[in-house]
This record gives C-alpha cells, sequence and structure tokens, in this order.
C-alpha cells in the first residue's frame, strides 16, 4: 500500500478480497464483483493462477486484458508466459528461498545452530513485464 501511494496511486480496505488460491478463486471473485469491476485500472493477484482465472472473468464479461484492466500476478508461475495474454508477474527467488530453507533444516536436525539466527535476509524480487500490463 505504501509503495502503490508513492507512486500517486490508492488502495481500499474494500479493495482487497480474500480469495483461495488457484484459478477458479480468480475467477469466482471478479463474478463476485462484477458490478465494481469497471472502478478498477488494475489487479494484482496473489499468484499467476488467480490471475489467469481473474483474466478468464473479465474476457466473459466482456473486457479486454490489458486494454481495459491491466492483471499481473506474482510467482511467475511456468504457464505465465504462455497464457493469452501472457501475464505480468513477479518473481521471486524461489530457489534461492529453498536453499536456505533447506540449510536451516538440515542444520536443525544435526543439532547444530541456526545459520540463519540472528541474520536478516532480504531477497530482491523481479518485474517481468508481458502483456498483460501495459
Amino acid at each position: 500500500r505504501d509503495a502503490l501511494e508513492k507512486q500517486g496511486g490508492t488502495l481500499r480496505q474494500e479493495d482487497i478480497y480474500f480469495t483461495g488460491t488457484g484459478v477458479e478463486s480468480g475467477f469466482q471473485t471478479i463474478m463476485e464483483i462484477r458490478d465494481r469491476i469497471r472502478e478498477y485500472d488494475a489487479i494484482f493477484a496473489n499468484n499467476d493462477y488467480l490471475a489467469m482465472g481473474a483474466i478468464s472473468a473479465l474476457r466473459s464479461l466482456g473486457l479486454s486484458v490489458p486494454e481495459d484492466i491491466a492483471v499481473a500476478g506474482n510467482n511467475n508461475a511456468p504457464a505465465s508466459g504462455w497464457y493469452a495474454p501472457s501475464l505480468t508477474t513477479v518473481e521471486t527467488a524461489l530457489d534461492l528461498q529453498a536453499e536456505m530453507s533447506c540449510e536451516r533444516l538440515v542444520a536443525m536436525m544435526k543439532g547444530d545452530p541456526d545459520p540463519m539466527e540472528d541474520k536478516h535476509y532480504v531477497i530482491p524480487p523481479r518485474l517481468v513485464i508481458r502483456e498483460s500490463c501495459p
């Protein structure tokens, strides 16, 4: 929310929707708010599958992505580059997160001190711009 406001945008609490994680949930959420959907310029979904479901619902409502509403996802799922329109997404370094988690788990299983204790890591995301956002 803070980052959006720094760019001149706003995010109201009533514009945050909690849903499941699959394509069906993305579709259903858009259908539930179809009377309000034209209020939005863009949708950011918690994962790419939600975003794909949202795009499908928008199409069924006669809206075009990104011309009417831009859509972005999160996690750069393998299908996101093949979906039409290809999905703009935020890619997180899941391989690095998994590696760090395994190091911690192995150390804990051996009874060794936590190698990450008292450390703070920031794993920077990468924006993958594709067709679903202008």
